[in-house]
């Protein structure tokens, strides 16, 4: 059975908000190999599912344990990269998902072969990446500043945006201003002030093409 794969791009216009999706966000300005991802593998013989998530960053994977153990969910958490030489010996696996992750990883190409590679035949590959637009130039200066800018250079980027962004969201939710803020972590599952300093920040930053990914995960047989 060919394996399946699912790409979801996120547009960046003008006006619009750019989008991560990682609950536990890890800072803005971290390190190069920033990542997140979630790997799930499902056991034919018992039927259970079985997540298995990786992630560069040390107080991530201790949460997500922490979680896992609070709800009792078959689930581990590793601290590793997906760039790491040897990840392939964590196996194969049903589904393989990164939302908004391997953009940031420095080597983009290198991160979805990596991810592919745990693929299990016939199981689904599930990944989000930025798509390459006229702002992206942009937004990569911007991402690269704010990085490595100081914590008061940081604030007065942060402050404004979050502002414009919070505006934004209230016109295009009909809501107070007051009401999103205070309902943000309902629905977006992190403070508001924490997600606009990880929209400013996530660098490195590697915008890609839907139909250049479409063809080079076909070439490994999706």
């Amino acid at each position: 059975m060919r394996q399946r794969a699912r790409e979801e791009v996120d547009h960046k216009d003008a006006g619009d908000d750019q989008r991560h999706a990682e609950d536990d966000e890890a800072d803005a300005h971290a390190a190069p190999l920033q990542m997140r991802w979630m790997e799930v593998r499902r056991s034919t013989s018992t039927a259970t599912a079985i997540a298995t998530g990786i992630d560069v960053d040390r107080a991530s994977v201790d949460t997500a344990n922490a979680i896992a153990r609070k709800v009792e969910a078959p689930a581990f958490a590793h601290q590793r990269s997906i760039l790491d030489p040897c990840i392939s010996d964590l196996g194969k696996f049903d589904i393989v998902y990164s939302w908004g992750v391997l953009h940031h990883t420095g080597d983009v190409w290198r991160a979805i072969a990596a991810a592919a590679q745990l693929v299990a035949t016939g199981g689904t590959l599930a990944i989000a990446l930025y798509e390459e637009t006229p702002l992206c130039a942009l937004w990569t200066r911007e991402k690269r500043f704010y990085t490595k800018a100081g914590t008061m250079k940081r604030a007065l980027v942060r402050y404004p945006f979050g502002i414009a962004r919070l505006l934004a969201s209230s016109v295009y939710r009909r809501e107070n201003p007051v009401t999103v803020l205070r309902d943000y972590a309902t629905y977006r599952g992190m403070d508001f002030w924490r997600d606009a300093d990880d929209w400013l920040g996530g660098y490195p930053y590697q915008p890609t093409r839907a139909a250049e990914v479409i063809r080079f995960v076909e070439s490994m047989g999706f």
